[in-house]
């Protein structure tokens, strides 16, 4: 039998910074409102078309809802029909701007595919300026996603929604953006810790009896980083970004098994979706000062490896790790 595929141990020293790291926290969002104005002018979004993943809950709610006070026209997806048709009337009061909801799960690539051809017939002839893929997941435990049943590819349900279904709803709706549009990769800054390699991204498929949930999440986020920075290289007309929210009170953290202890401890020093949302909103703005490609949080652009972490990926494992996803797509 042939060896399974081992993920690398996280830097024990980056972690030690990260956690330690209160910015990350309501403190963070409370420097950046003082010395900041906020994110987004008024009507500033007028007339364009944005697109958020994972936007009735939580910050792509809250990201969706700024967008739309700025007057954008907002697509948002979700799985949950009550919670989107909720989320579509949440539009701020005076607003210019307008939330549509689309229910669909978004674990897949196909449904990634699914996404292309519903904002083909909402653009008609028009291009999608902003795109904000916000949607991620923490599962419990080790779980299978896919068309299994129909003879199609089935894969671990971080890998899956986090990282592929991620790279085929930027691959295809990259090409149906207007020059100048803005393409944001919302991650965690937990994949400061993390050593990025297609042996590690393998590891979540195969290494049932390993899975670890808080390794599949982070290490999935550190991908989604470093493919928005390919991307940023391959769309020289779009502007790129990745970005942390920080530790904010959301469904999904409160919910996580894997999270409980930590959630109970730091809950009280957690931000609110809408501080979470705030520099998702900023580096969609005119204003913004971008370094496409570049990792940002609170509004400013951060190095993906903490000093001493150890964790730097070298060019080339990037660009196995870009085709290692490319080929695993293609082959759904």
């Amino acid at each position: 039998m042939a060896a399974l595929p081992m993920a690398p141990s996280p830097s024990g020293f980056a972690a030690l910074q990260y956690l330690c790291d209160m910015r990350h926290g309501a403190l963070g969002a409370r420097l950046t409102a003082v010395f900041n104005a906020p994110p987004l002018r008024p009507r500033e979004l007028q007339h364009e078309v944005a697109l958020v993943t994972g936007g009735t809950g939580g910050i792509g709610l809250a990201t969706a809802q700024a967008l739309c006070a700025a007057g954008a026209e907002v697509h948002v997806t979700g799985r949950n029909e009550e919670r989107g048709q909720a989320a579509a009337r949440s539009a701020p009061p005076d607003s210019t701007g307008s939330i549509k909801f689309h229910k669909l799960d978004m674990s897949t690539p196909a449904a990634a595919r699914q996404l292309d051809t519903i904002m083909q017939r909402e653009l008609g002839s028009r291009h999608l300026d902003i795109l904000v893929q916000n949607l991620a997941c923490m599962p419990d435990r080790y779980e299978l996603v896919g068309s299994g049943g129909d003879g199609g590819a089935v894969h671990e349900r971080s890998l899956s929604t986090n990282l592929l279904a991620f790279y085929e709803c930027g691959t295809r709706l990259h090409a149906r953006m207007a020059s100048g549009g803005r393409s944001i990769s919302v991650v965690s800054a937990g994949l400061h810790p993390h050593r990025l390699s297609v042996p590690a991204l393998r590891a979540l498929d195969e290494d049932k009896d390993g899975f670890d949930p808080v390794h599949a999440y982070c290490t999935t986020h550190r991908a989604r980083a470093h493919l928005t920075r390919v991307w940023a290289t391959q769309h020289p007309h779009l502007r790129f970004a990745s970005v942390h929210p920080g530790w904010a009170v959301t469904d999904g953290l409160s919910n996580a098994q894997a999270m409980a202890g930590w959630f109970q401890v730091l809950k009280r020093t957690l931000r609110t979706a809408a501080q979470g949302a705030d520099t998702i909103a900023w580096l969609v703005s005119k204003d913004a000062k971008v370094a496409s490609g570049g990792y940002y949080w609170d509004r400013r652009e951060r190095s993906l490896d903490l000093p001493l972490a150890g964790t730097k990926t070298s060019d080339s494992d990037v660009a196995a790790v870009f085709e290692y996803v490319s080929a695993t797509c293609r082959a759904e």
